[in-house]
């Protein structure tokens, strides 16, 4: 069976937390979905899976099957598989050398939570394998041989809950849209929050680009980020006043972890972002991103 996963990135390391049915990810790390792209990794052992061909498996002993990853996230409405690794029962004896199976998710693709699991589908029936009982449809889903397991991810690595949506060719490319009731205990969440990217608008494209698998984050995007982010510290001033000090101290006691004003809190203190003034908002968290990112951008 498959040995826990291995969770890695190009950039910062994602700070994987967990074991079992659940993991987190971006605890006390840099490392942030938004910016940052995902690696997730297993390590098999071909002799346990000879089981799955012959009598009593799922496919026949001259069969190949494919193994590979596969993430889904209802929240962000994405799914995604790895690449696959293909199977035979000969590949199953005790002296093959183990088996990767991975799957790579791009900056931009992952928000809140998701599930992970290895699939197995079959490559090629091969002959026999119009016995009873094994697959003989190719490309077929045959099932689970590991998970789901939930994978969360950290408020204060979710750095942006962006969302699309059709707000017309007459309205700007992006806006930034609040629905909170209170900052300091509603969630950080799309629901309360959100940086809307207008489809309809003939520039979506620049924007696209920093949310497709596997892309890195593009210039436009890094800049209405940072402008989304300032916008984000302007409003909860707007709200808090003096109190907004209280927020963004040391001490985060007046607001609920996971929280707006919580999460804020962590994106002020994590980027040395100057609250003093609007410009200094928008110029610090532009150098902020910019610091974030060029890890990522960096040649190998």
């Amino acid at each position: 069976m498959p040995t826990t996963p291995e969770f890695s990135s190009t950039g910062p390391d994602p700070g994987a937390n967990g074991e079992g049915s659940e993991f987190a990810l971006g605890h006390d790390s840099d490392w942030n979905a938004s910016l940052h792209d995902l690696t997730v990794q297993w390590t098999l052992k071909p002799s346990g899976l000879k089981a799955l061909f012959g009598a009593g498996g799922i496919a026949g002993e001259r069969a190949a099957l494919l193994l590979t990853a596969e993430w889904t996230s209802p929240e962000s409405g994405y799914r995604q598989l790895g690449e696959g690794v293909v199977l035979r029962l000969p590949d199953c004896s005790e002296r093959s050398a183990p088996l990767t199976v991975s799957l790579t998710l791009g900056g931009g693709t992952l928000r809140g939570s998701g599930s992970l699991s290895l699939q197995v589908y079959l490559e090629r029936r091969g002959p026999g394998s119009m016995r009873a009982g094994l697959a003989s449809a190719q490309g077929s889903r045959l099932g689970t041989l590991w998970g789901p397991v939930t994978v969360v991810i950290d408020a204060d690595s979710s750095l942006f809950p962006v969302v699309e949506e059709d707000l017309g060719a007459g309205r700007p490319l992006w806006e930034f849209r609040g629905n909170w009731t209170d900052a300091l205990s509603d969630p950080f969440s799309s629901d309360y929050l959100a940086l809307v990217m207008n489809t309809s608008h003939p520039d979506i494209a620049a924007l696209r680009d920093a949310q497709a698998p596997a892309a890195r984050i593009t210039p436009l995007m890094k800049q209405v980020l940072a402008c989304w982010l300032a916008q984000l510290v302007e409003q909860i001033v707007e709200e808090h006043g003096e109190g907004f000090n209280r927020i963004t101290g040391d001490e985060h006691c007046i607001s609920e972890p996971g929280s707006i004003a919580h999460t804020l809190a962590r994106l002020v203190s994590a980027g040395s972002i100057d609250t003093e003034s609007p410009l200094t908002r928008l110029q610090s968290a532009q150098l902020w991103l910019d610091r974030l990112t060029r890890t990522q951008e960096a040649p190998a």
